[in-house]
């Protein structure tokens, strides 16, 4: 699905994309989930309603500080988990995760089959014997939700080092940079399509009922399902990006400074702007222009002379 390392016959790097579309992106299911005691993992209490991404929710996780643990469990709540083991095996299956090697992040170094299973285990014996659980209350680990996290953190990193050249002086003035930064397009290149593999092209044709006039079917083009796993939809909302060569923004609000592509207005209206933004959100803007206001009214009343 990508190359992203193919040269061209300047020496240059040529980034080919199939399908060079954006795809329909599949719905998600909402869940209810509470942290450990011990802090290493989450109880998913209940499997909630069938939700839209808004596109940008493999941001969202970028912007999460996964050193809170509490931050992890309120990203799950508002979205869901990651599937961290799913995740590892499909990139170990695609023969993309790294030897062991010093330069690599600890995410992603061999130990995560034993380091997974002594935070599963240590999880599985908290619940067993907490009575406000439900009895087939899931897991998924800290750990894994930080491996997840950190595998979309190094594809976008990897996709900005490509479409934009950013930090290129840097990273061929440090090996370790530039043999993770290497590692990283790999990433991109085979893992995203790794993480997509149980889709392929696929049509839905609608016909008219016995009996009524013939009509051309109707070709829909959908997600042929239900429901994924969050990180499916986090690859797909990653793919639709590098096809639209989306540009990145940097929320300009002083409190948030979230990365971002689309301005997200009031929900009810379901505005989403690219152009002429400084701002991720409609909440953000306002806030910081509330901020500005004040501070300029502040400075008048200190020096009536300021404009």
């Amino acid at each position: 699905m990508i190359d992203a390392m193919a040269l061209s016959n300047n020496g240059r790097f040529r980034i080919t994309i199939w399908p060079g579309s954006p795809l329909p992106t599949p719905n998600f299911r909402h869940i209810d989930c509470t942290l450990s005691d011990s802090g290493g993992a989450l109880f998913i209490t209940k499997t909630g309603e069938i939700a839209e991404s808004h596109g940008e929710i493999y941001l969202e996780l970028a912007n999460l500080d996964l050193d809170d643990r509490d931050a992890i469990a309120a990203f799950a709540n508002k979205y869901s988990v990651l599937r961290g083991a799913e995740v590892y095996s499909r990139l170990r299956d695609a023969d993309v995760l790294p030897a062991s090697s010093s330069w690599v992040r600890p995410a992603f170094r061999p130990s995560f089959p034993r380091e997974q299973r002594l935070a599963y285990e240590e999880a599985y014996r908290e619940r067993i014997f907490r009575d406000d659980l439900p009895v087939r209350t899931e897991i998924e680990t800290i750990y894994e939700f930080r491996f997840a996290a950190t595998v979309f953190a190094q594809m976008l990193d990897a996709w900005q080092r490509l479409s934009t050249g950013r930090n290129r002086d840097q990273t061929r003035d440090s090996q370790v940079a530039y043999w993770t930064g290497l590692w990283s397009q790999t990433l991109l290149r085979e893992g995203l399509p790794a993480l997509l593999r149980n889709y392929s092209p696929s049509l839905a044709f609608q016909r008219s009922s016995d009996g009524e006039a013939w009509q051309p079917a109707e070709i829909v083009a959908e997600a042929p399902v239900t429901s994924a796993p969050l990180y499916e939809v986090c690859a797909f909302e990653l793919f639709n990006h590098i096809v639209q060569s989306a540009t990145y923004r940097q929320c300009e609000n002083e409190t948030c400074g979230r990365l971002f592509v689309h301005q997200h207005g009031r929900a009810q209206h379901r505005q989403n702007r690219s152009i002429g933004i400084k701002y991720c959100s409609y909440h953000c803007a306002v806030a910081q222009n509330q901020r500005t206001y004040r501070r300029r009214k502040q400075a008048k009343r200190r020096n009536p002379e300021t404009p």
